[in-house]
């Protein structure tokens, strides 16, 4: 046997798999700081949506309103429309929904007052998770959500999961 064929035969095997285990050692750090990333985005865009609400709220308290219900319902409309205002990218959004698993603020006019009290992603957010994913669309979305104490509302901020790992796929 000459001696390039033993060389190969001994050297090739563990080249290939320092490549492959490099390959898989950059996708799983670039999907984890993806991840991360879109996290840190989204919560941002969370607090700017909670405050939104705790503005109209504030309004209400400050000029005696908050126990006139249509004063409530035109606060909540505001917010729908300060909601809309915010920068969430090509295909985020912010939604709304009550204690009672009823959407009340979404950008799919179909969405309100559709119940989601039986989905687990709700389940898990009344349960005190902040983080959870949902399929809307037919894709799979992240959420970051807060629960907005005076109005008893969960409050989510949603990005499909391929705006955010589009880098890494490709």
């Amino acid at each position: 046997m000459k001696i390039l064929p033993k060389f190969l035969f001994f050297l090739l095997p563990p080249v290939v798999f320092f490549l492959l285990a490099m390959g898989g050692i950059n996708y799983y750090f670039s999907v984890k700081s993806l991840n991360k990333l879109a996290e840190t985005w989204l919560s941002g865009k969370l607090t700017e949506a909670v405050k939104v609400l705790d503005e109209q709220e504030t309004n209400l308290r400050k000029y005696g309103l908050e126990n006139i219900p249509g004063s409530r319902v035109k606060a909540r409309m505001d917010a729908a429309k300060l909601f809309n205002a915010i920068d969430m990218g090509n295909q985020g959004y912010i939604f709304a929904v009550d204690s009672a698993g009823a959407v009340k603020i979404h950008p799919d006019k179909n969405m309100l007052g559709e119940k989601v009290s039986q989905a687990d992603w709700f389940k898990k957010v009344k349960n005190g998770e902040s983080k959870v994913t949902f399929i809307f669309h037919g894709k799979p979305n992240l959420a970051i959500a807060r629960c907005f104490q005076p109005w008893e509302w969960y409050v989510l901020v949603a990005d499909p999961v391929e705006d955010y790992y589009g880098p890494a796929n490709n």
